[in-house]
């Protein structure tokens, strides 16, 4: 292990991987600088559990993965990483220029299902425990909520 890359990687290969690494084009330098230059892409899977929308909540509401489509679509909108301190500790500000927008395009990938039974029952229990504490600290007054 050499976390700080002290050692030279490439004197410890055997002669058959650096007789390979010599024969692969990985393309010239102003191509690499034009990868490099390109904003990076990052997938994001975000799991969603539907919870009480299946006419057994409050009010009877019956919601499937479909009527959440035009929502979860929305949420992908271009989502940008930020440095807010650059190496040397600056960060942004008029006389500063660490912090900027990093070539980074996240593409979200929503997975919709419906809650276990058992998920649902744990949710409804800890949302019920939370009203009722709050109404007790509240002197009884739940706020018109559940």
């Amino acid at each position: 292990s050499d976390p700080l890359a002290v050692r030279d990687s490439y004197a410890q290969l055997s002669d058959r991987n650096k007789d390979y690494w010599r024969k692969v084009h990985t393309g010239t330098l102003a191509e690499k600088l034009a990868a490099l230059a390109k904003p990076m892409e990052h997938a994001v899977t975000v799991e969603v559990k539907l919870v009480g929308f299946d006419g057994d909540g409050n009010r009877g509401v019956v919601l499937s993965d479909r009527d959440f489509a035009p929502y979860l679509e929305a949420l992908r909108a271009d989502v940008h990483a930020h440095v807010l301190r650059d190496s040397n500790g600056n960060e942004g500000g008029p006389q500063h220029t660490g912090a900027h927008t990093m070539p980074i395009k996240t593409q979200f990938y929503f997975h919709v299902t419906k809650a276990s039974q058992r998920l649902a029952g744990d949710v409804q229990g800890a949302l019920h425990s939370a009203v009722a504490d709050k109404s007790q600290r509240d002197g009884g007054d739940t706020g018109g909520g559940l």
